[in-house]
């Protein structure tokens, strides 16, 4: 089912930023795209934008309330843009919660003039999609598939792939000097899945990973593995000495727990490095005084979020949501402003976006690869830090 409404009257522009609900999708004019670049030679680098844009979303089940997050920080994007000449037609499309619905829902929009389709946000629908080789328009996807080798002309996938996290924490760790590693991960394929980014990212940098733990995720024993993976013996008061950095993948809860158990197991002089799940995106000066100087990458919308007007109207319009799903409405703001940039990536291997959600490239497989900012806990609070 495609959401269509009647054109939105310009007046009701601001008052939609500030906090009428998004949901309502606007219909524009069609404006010739030539004649908007033209009118806009503060960016020239922008390729011709789209004119009509189908937005592939589910409206109901598991996924709906991360979508939502999507949609509204898509829209906000589009009301916040500087060529007000520009107004696209942008339909949202039901992409319910099975690959049928998804693909049924591509035709439909193609049926109905879409020039480019964003969506689907469940990696089932990336999947089915990614099947379809020939995809008719420019396709931007919400998710990943796991096939990195090979993808259609049309497909280009985007997400907030916590593998872009593993590479970026190698590459600062390398940068500050580590050369031998140890990981502790939860039990599970996405655990393995992720340490896995960082080995290999690390080691073909140079580094050596030369052991691993995990641990289980819904416990609370995290000095057992502690003690197994720096070999601490209680008696002589010592740990392995083979050992410069950490890598490590745990939720706030978690590394609120396994930090003072490094302390306490005469290792907390080894360099912490996380992912983004140890911060919740919000400060909690108390609760983080735990984790104080674990080194974690994140996005620029999290850690730089004070210098940011769209992220402060959205946190005062949805003052909850944008709390739980912070990471989601980056990526709804980041959709809509790669558009126009598709093209001259696929086209030039270098060129690059700063977004809300990284620094964003293209790779070879037409993934989207997210270059990330790097903050360490001090007092309990994430202060971002220069790269070396």
């Amino acid at each position: 089912m495609a959401y269509n409404h009647a054109m939105l009257p310009a007046k009701y522009i601001s008052s939609l930023l500030l906090g009428v609900a998004l949901s309502f999708v606007g219909r524009a004019f069609a404006i010739d795209p030539g004649n908007v670049v033209a009118a806009m030679p503060e960016q020239p680098r922008l390729a011709e934008p789209p004119a009509n844009i189908a937005l592939l979303l589910p409206s109901s089940g598991p996924l709906a309330k991360a979508a939502a997050a999507v949609r509204d920080g898509f829209f906000a994007a589009y009301y916040q843009r500087l060529n007000k000449l520009y107004q696209p037609t942008i339909r949202l499309y039901d992409a319910g919660a099975q690959p049928a619905a998804v693909l049924a829902a591509y035709q439909q929009a193609l049926a109905e003039g879409a020039n480019v389709v964003i969506g689907p946000l469940d990696k089932d629908g990336v999947k089915a999609l990614a099947r379809n080789a020939d995809l008719a328009v420019p396709t931007l996807t919400l998710n990943y598939t796991e096939d990195e080798n090979t993808s259609p002309g049309n497909l280009f996938q985007f997400g907030l792939a916590p593998e872009d996290e593993a590479r970026a924490v190698a590459e600062r760790a390398w940068q500050d000097g580590r050369r031998q590693a140890v990981a502790l991960i939860p039990v599970g394929e996405w655990g393995a899945r992720v340490f896995n980014t960082f080995k290999a990212r690390f080691e073909e940098l140079g580094g050596s990973v030369v052991a691993q733990q995990t641990y289980d995720p819904a416990g609370s024993d995290f000095a057992t593995p502690v003690r197994t993976l720096f070999n601490i013996s209680s008696k002589e008061r010592r740990r392995r000495q083979d050992v410069d950095a950490l890598f490590l993948v745990a939720t706030p809860r978690q590394a609120r727990q396994i930090r003072p158990q490094l302390n306490f197991n005469f290792a907390g002089d080894v360099p912490v490095y996380a992912t983004s799940h140890v911060y919740t995106g919000r400060v909690d000066k108390n609760a983080d005084a735990d984790v104080n100087d674990v080194l974690f990458c994140d996005m620029p919308w999290v850690l730089e979020e004070g210098q940011q007007a769209l992220s402060r109207i959205i946190s005062l319009r949805w003052p909850q949501s944008s709390e739980q799903f912070k990471r989601l409405y980056a990526l709804g703001v980041d959709a809509y402003n790669l558009l126009p940039y598709l093209s001259r990536m696929r086209a030039d291997p270098s060129e690059r976006m700063a977004g809300e959600t990284g620094n964003l490239s293209l790779d070879k497989g037409q993934r989207i690869r997210r270059g990330l900012v790097c903050a360490r806990f001090v007092d309990g609070e994430p202060r971002i830090i220069a790269q070396p």
